[in-house]
């Protein structure tokens, strides 16, 4: 009768211990508990005035699941629209879409790091977006099928 070899029997269950720990240790970073992501976009024109009734929108990337997910409200008479949204460790990025007589806006990104009782911090941020009136619009030369012969 063969004798067992209990060393190598011992090194094998030590490497499958690491590796479920490993395991263990990624599953568990990658599953970040959610919290409450509160802040507010303000849409105000060139000279400050509020503007009601504009689409304001975000886009969260939620590292937690790798998907962005996308949200709009209507901004109030105050110009401002309120988001409250549950989410892992993310990145944020806001935006106004641009009504009739405003030239378009480029957005903001913000990143959010630590949560504190459940609420990603700072709470209640407030990200301003401008949007510039079309004072005096120059019209466009439509696209032409037939070429032109260097001059207009």
């Amino acid at each position: 009768m063969r004798k067992p070899n209990y060393t190598a029997t011992m090194e094998r269950v030590a490497k499958i211990a690491i590796t479920a720990v490993a395991l263990l240790f990624l599953t568990l970073a990658s599953c970040q508990d959610k919290a409450k992501m509160n802040f507010s976009v303000e849409v105000v024109d060139d000279e400050g005035k509020p503007v009601p009734a504009c689409e304001a929108g975000a886009i969260i990337f939620d590292a937690a699941t790798g998907k962005y997910r996308r949200t709009a409200k209507m901004t109030d008479a105050k110009g401002i629209a309120y988001f409250s949204l549950l989410s892992g460790h993310s990145r944020l990025s806001c935006g106004a879409k641009a009504p009739d007589g405003y030239y378009w806006c480029p957005g903001v990104e913000f990143f959010y790091g630590n949560a504190k009782n459940g609420i990603w911090q700072p709470e209640n941020k407030r990200f301003k977006m401008v949007l510039k009136r079309k004072k005096n619009p120059i019209a466009t030369i439509p696209n032409s099928s037939k070429k032109s012969g260097g001059r207009l």
